[in-house]
């Protein structure tokens, strides 16, 4: 899955970063199938919609996912396509006010339905390279009353699908770097080495951000004033990207994991015992954040490894725990570290 979403996606969005959520996975671990509709899922039982949100918990949505959630039934009667024919998601790209510049959707899409839909919008067929996308022509507004114009136009102003996957994108120009590399006319995510290894050592994630070292340390807007470094930190050395994961490795265990590519081996291993210290004993100047959260709820679960990967190594610290009240807050936890600046300082 990870791999072939690498491979869809332009080399060029290396350093934005690439955000994959899989929630159905989760589902097809907990032995759920995923819902196939408004109509299913009101038919469910108050326990059958427990059963199937616990399998998803800690597992974030994308921004066009939540969009389609927020509007429902009106969204997919509008562009012939919602939340419920998507099984695997991801986005890359400078973050729009509503969401990222390109979204990458897996799962089950009525071409027919979303060429309809779209046409009688005001979309205008195009093609790049022989295939066929649809997009707003410059000026054109969807005159709708209940989403707004910003909405559209950074989520669905240009949109490809082949029936398996759905591309979106706010410019023409954007979706056809997409096709660009679906064509093998471009270079795609899958030839960076510090991702294309980061990806193969986490095959398996419910969730995974995978940063570049400029994405996680020099954001626009760096939010580290809160932490101090603890007396005595180390360095953690030159390390090329990052990714951090969330997944279930069985119905039994959740585990999360924060791993740094290097471009050899020696490098990974002499920042491997600082790695494990900041983990470990790290504390936020605040009281009761996730990070020290996450630490009572791992303790001594941390375990840290440095693996051989084919272009360099992965240095990884992880935690796993079995499932139950406290396993399921791990990929929540992790989340809030990753969003509110901690882990980019954690690995600073």
């Amino acid at each position: 899955m990870l791999t072939d979403i690498a491979d869809a996606l332009p080399l060029g969005v290396a350093d934005s970063g690439v955000w994959i959520s899989n929630p159905a996975a989760a589902l097809e671990l907990a032995g759920l199938r995923p819902a196939e509709g408004d109509e299913e899922w009101l038919s469910w039982t108050p326990g059958q919609h427990e059963e199937y949100e616990k399998a998803q918990h800690g597992i974030p949505d994308t921004a066009i996912y939540n969009v389609m959630m927020q509007f429902g039934p009106r969204w997919e009667h509008t562009f012939g396509f919602g939340s419920w024919d998507v099984m695997v998601m991801a986005e890359t790209g400078e973050m729009e006010w509503a969401g990222f510049e390109l979204n990458l959707l897996s799962g089950q899409f009525d071409r027919g339905q979303v060429r309809e839909k779209l046409l009688g919008l005001g979309y205008q067929v195009r093609s790049y390279a022989g295939l066929q996308y649809l997009t707003l022509p410059e000026g054109t507004r969807v005159d709708l009353d209940w989403i707004s114009a910003g909405v559209v136009n950074a989520n669905v102003r240009s949109v490809f699908t082949d029936g398996q996957t759905l591309l979106t994108a706010p410019t023409a120009e954007r979706l056809e770097g997409l096709l660009s590399v679906r064509i093998g006319e471009m270079p795609s995510l899958g030839h960076h080495p510090a991702f294309s290894d980061l990806v193969v050592t986490m095959p398996d994630p419910l969730f995974i951000a995978i940063l570049s070292r400029k994405a996680v340390l020099e954001p626009e807007h760096p939010r580290f004033r809160q932490f101090k470094p603890l007396s005595g930190w180390g360095s953690l050395g030159e390390w090329k990207a990052m990714s951090a994961g969330f997944s279930r490795t069985s119905p039994e265990a959740d585990r999360i994991s924060v791993s740094l590519w290097y471009e050899n081996k020696a490098r990974a291993q002499e920042a491997a015992g600082e790695m494990t210290r900041r983990f470990k004993t790290f504390q936020s100047e605040q009281a009761n954040r996730p990070l020290d959260e996450l630490q009572g709820l791992c303790e001594d679960h941390w375990h840290t490894e440095v693996l051989d990967s084919s272009k360099g190594a992965v240095l990884s610290v992880s935690c796993e725990l079995d499932s139950g009240p406290a396993s399921r807050s791990l990929g929540g936890l992790l989340l809030n570290i990753l969003f509110d600046g901690t882990l980019a300082f954690l690995v600073g």
